[in-house]
């Protein structure tokens, strides 16, 4: 299962989450999956696209080493330089994105609803957040 989490504890998604979810899945599954705060399953996840492939845990070791041995066997510096170049063409501001989530976050952590979040994680109950602006 898949969930973003990060609403469920009163923030905003960080880590490159907020410009690499909506270009995977798009907008509105992006504001959907986060503001829901629900587990996607693993098929959904392939799906939508956010994950190429899922097997079972017991095959997980196997099937990555598998597929790391047919990527060692390729020109592996031109599969980096095609990430760079994937990467720079989807992620432009990656950067500069990083640096306002930061932000974000900064304040998402001082509001009463990052400190419910908490509260009601720890406590292994659901979160009663306020409506405040």
């Amino acid at each position: 299962k898949f969930v973003v989490g990060f609403t469920g504890i009163g923030l905003a998604p960080d880590s490159g989450v907020s410009l690499l979810l909506p270009a995977l899945i798009g907008l509105g599954r992006a504001s959907e999956f986060t503001f829901s705060n629900q587990p996607i399953s693993a098929e959904k996840a392939v799906e939508w696209g956010l994950v190429n492939r899922v097997c079972l845990l017991e095959n997980l070791a196997a099937e990555t080493m598998t597929f790391a041995a047919e990527l060692a066997k390729g020109p592996v510096g031109a599969f980096g330089l095609s990430k760079r170049l994937f990467n720079k063409a989807v992620l432009p501001h990656l950067e500069e994105m990083l640096d306002y989530e930061a932000h974000i976050q900064e304040i998402a952590g001082k509001r009463p609803e990052h400190k419910e979040g908490v509260a009601a994680f720890l406590e292994k109950r659901s979160p009663k957040f306020r409506t405040e602006r």
